[in-house]
């Protein structure tokens, strides 16, 4: 607690101007994202202001994504971020580190909204029902946001920003097809007609294996509307839905591997009006796992129930205070929990203060209060202090907490896993198989991070850096227990064990990103950065990682190449509940490319385009593959080289 209390310190300090440079206005002119930012902070901010690392990934940053067919593709270049493709389609996000197959440690939202599965608060990438051409921004918040947004923020926030009705001002139909029997369509249309807005989109896409490119990887088909009506100028009401049928091949890492199938839909309503916000969605998953490898065909029936309201005041010249509180009720039905159908009650009431003093100075403090029915509370605080040397230079200070609640399955899990027994810890004959029971708990623990973070980002002429050290602490670790023999001779010829989810031991981090974007001329840009992260007690995350690429664009031609290093990882090969056997994944490149031309005159509106995905084919795998019944790894997929030319119109 002594980082969190030197930052609140330093956010009530007085503040001073500091001289103003001439040299400003046309430099930051060279870059885009001194648009405001909205998920760092309850005020929209420009980035460089915000009280977190703040990382921006905009709409044509997406339309020239080099290989991007997937929406993890477009944030594999951005610092700090890791990403790992344990099978075609199906992949993992982290933030700073953490990362397994199963990551239930960063929050990802659609326009604030989250997309977590509540069963184990992870999120599958290709059900999120929103299609390339829809995305405005996507903002990656860097560090513990509980403050903000209470559970599952302990690494940071994703938050996919869509495009307004007014802004798509039109239709935009899209047609990609490849190799590996790739194929992704989408039609979009927005437009805004006196105070009535609309917009409405359907999305198609399906792939093929990479290890097997005659066996289907994923078959998903989405839709997706919103209506909202301006009732004055500070007051507008909204009504959105979505719906997405999934069909993929999954990985729960030592788990197994499995077919979902199912569909995951969200409505969702939202009102405004002179600082205050109102919002209520429901998110609902009816998904079956078939072909598990591990046991037979669980289902995850689930429902989350969420109801939002803020509102902002200004206190005082350059102060402004929000005041928030939510509740949220989760519920389960699922084969594999005891008693079929479980619940999880939430409530939180939080607050944050925004003081600029001055153009140099400015001061957040945000806390959050969250009570959870197993856990009991849980209290998160930040804080942060930014400076500005100059207007393109700025200098931050920020400390918060985080937490992760135990979920669903933790919590409820009750299984029986029955796997042959290979011979290679116990003797076949007599064992011929291993019965499993695996538990979760009630009395679980929330997990606790506690960081500190110094960063500066700085605009010097054509050039534009960012940097950022920080070290944090993880704390109350949910992981499943070693398993421990129940039975042997008496169930011969099973052998039965057992295992439990328990709260054990933490981690420790420190680690640096540094990146650059160098606008060499109007039309052609230059980025590269690199990533440094050392964790104690926890394998999974690289120590270096690395990304460069460039981009040209000329108002017809567009081309982007940009290749992604990241150095060699470690990952347990055992089954949950067994002792802990780590084996290496090596290092690897990949270099992804997309080459597009805008059509003009009486073709006004086409574009076509060419898309590489591991360019060079440099075959690799990212997790653990399986190597038996008793040893399987992550059941990781090889990953290999995926090509696609694609045509879209806009009218």
């Amino acid at each position: 607690m002594k980082i969190i209390k030197l930052a609140l310190g330093l956010s009530i300090l007085p503040g001073c101007a500091a001289p103003l440079s001439a040299q400003t206005a046309d430099d930051i002119s060279f870059f885009e994202e001194e648009a405001r930012v909205i998920t760092a902070s309850r005020q929209a901010v420009p980035a460089r202001k915000a009280p977190a690392s703040v990382y921006v990934i905009t709409s044509e940053d997406i339309e020239t994504a080099g290989g991007a067919v997937r929406l993890w593709d477009l944030i594999k270049n951005v610092p700090g971020v890791d990403v790992i493709e344990s099978r075609s389609f199906y992949g993992n996000v982290s933030i700073r580190g953490l990362n397994e197959p199963l990551n239930n440690r960063t929050l990802v939202m659609l326009d604030g909204k989250t997309v977590l599965h509540p069963f184990y608060g992870i999120v599958n990438w290709e059900d999120i029902p929103v299609s390339m051409s829809e995305i405005d921004r996507i903002e990656i918040v860097a560090g513990p946001v509980s403050a903000l947004y209470g559970a599952n923020a302990i690494q940071g926030v994703i938050n996919i920003i869509t495009k307004k009705p007014e802004q798509l001002g039109g239709g935009t139909i899209t047609y990609s097809a490849g190799s590996r029997d790739t194929f992704l369509g989408s039609a979009l249309y927005g437009t805004k007609k006196g105070n009535l807005a609309y917009k409405i989109g359907a999305d198609q896409r399906r792939a093929n294996r990479f290890e097997d490119p005659d066996k289907p990887a994923e078959r998903v088909g989405k839709v997706h509307a919103l209506v909202s009506y301006d009732y004055g100028p500070e007051t507008t009401a909204s009504f959105s839905g979505g719906y997405s049928d999934t069909n993929y091949i999954v990985s729960l890492g030592p788990a197994g591997t499995g077919n979902v199938d199912g569909y995951t839909s969200y409505l969702r309503t939202d009102f405004t009006r002179s600082g205050a916000k109102a919002r209520f969605f429901w998110n609902r998953d009816r998904l079956d796992v078939r072909d598990f490898t591990a046991f037979n065909d669980p289902n995850m029936y689930s429902d989350s129930y969420d109801f939002n309201l803020e509102k902002s005041v200004d206190l005082f010249p350059g102060d402004i205070l929000t005041l928030g509180g939510g509740y949220t009720r989760n519920t389960i039905n699922s084969r594999v929990f005891s008693p079929e159908r479980n619940k999880q009650e939430l409530w939180a009431l939080s607050m944050e203060n925004k003081w600029e003093p001055s153009d140099a100075w400015a001061f957040v403090a945000s806390a959050r209060l969250d009570h959870h029915s197993l856990t009991g509370y849980a209290f998160s605080p930040r804080a942060g202090t930014v400076y500005s040397l100059t207007p393109s230079q700025t200098f931050r200070l920020s400390a918060g907490t985080a937490f992760r609640n135990p979920s669903l399955v933790e919590n409820y899990l009750a299984l029986i896993q029955t796997l042959p027994n290979d011979g290679a810890q116990l003797p076949n004959p007599p064992f011929t198989t291993i019965e499993s029971t695996l538990l979760g708990s009630r009395k679980l623990d929330t997990e606790k991070i506690y960081s500190l973070e110094a960063a500066h980002n700085g605009i010097f002429g054509k050039l534009k850096t960012t940097t950022a050290v920080y070290t944090y602490l993880l704390k109350d670790i949910v992981k499943m227990s070693d398993s421990r023999t129940t039975c042997t001779v008496a169930c011969i010829p099973a052998v039965k064990t057992e295992a439990v989810f328990t709260n054990q031991g933490s981690a420790r981090g420190w680690g640096a990103e540094t990146g650059a974007e160098l606008a060499m001329t109007r039309r052609l840009r230059s980025f590269a950065n690199y990533t440094f992260l050392s964790v104690q007690n926890y394998s999974n995350s690289p120590k270096h990682k690395a990304n460069g690429g460039i981009k040209y664009a000329d108002g017809r031609l567009t081309a982007d190449f940009w290749a992604n290093w990241v150095y060699k990882t470690f990952w347990n090969l055992n089954s949950p509940g067994a002792e802990e056997l780590l084996k290496r994944v090596g290092s690897y490149a990949v270099l992804n490319a997309r080459t597009g031309y805008r059509f003009k005159g009486k073709l006004e509106g086409l574009q076509a385009g060419f898309s590489a995905f591991n360019l060079l084919n440099d075959r690799h795998y990212e997790t653990l593959p399986g190597e038996s019944s008793s040893q399987p790894g992550q059941n990781g997929e090889i990953i290999g080289a995926r090509y696609a030319a694609d045509v879209s119109y806009r009218f």
